[in-house]
């Protein structure tokens, strides 16, 4: 056997060790990173998707408690619409109207409630985008400007 052979493969077989315990300590780096962004990716998610559902929970919960108040005003009283107009039959076309539409949006609403139910989440989105139409619809109706309210104002 030839000494300098030997000696040039333990030296190969030292720097090849040195060589796979760096790739192995940078692999080892890139799954701990990769596990870290991971966990801290999920708790951001979290937080968002709480923060998110927080808003879309008071937004539906503003629509609910308006259309049953208009609606609970308008059975006590059938003339809480428009009073100050002089015309009758103007004032029960727009009463009816204003009806028609608070109970749409109060089934709307319903159906929202059983699509979030039943987990038709990619439907969420289309849903909520119709029932803002619709609560547009219904303060145009009331004369009340839509954008006078804040959701995120409201406390509880």
């Amino acid at each position: 056997m030839d000494p300098f052979n030997a000696n040039s493969q333990q030296n190969d077989d030292l720097f090849d060790e040195i060589i796979l315990a760096a790739n192995q300590r940078q692999e080892n780096a890139y799954l701990a990173g990769v596990q870290k962004g991971g966990e801290i990716g999920y708790q951001n998610g979290m937080l968002i998707g709480r923060q998110k559902g927080s808003q879309l929970a008071a937004e539906i919960g503003f629509y609910s408690g308006f259309v049953s108040t208009w609606l609970a005003m308008i059975e006590s009283d059938k003339t809480v619409l428009l009073n100050n107009s002089l015309d009758s039959n103007s004032v029960k076309s727009k009463q009816i109207k204003i009806t028609k539409c608070l109970q749409a949006l109060q089934a709307q609403l319903q159906h929202y409630n059983q699509t979030f139910q039943q987990n038709h989440i990619h439907h969420l989105t289309e849903e909520l985008s119709k029932l803002r139409s619709r609560f547009k619809q219904l303060c145009s109706l009331l004369k009340y400007p839509p954008n006078h309210v804040n959701i995120s104002d409201l406390t509880f």
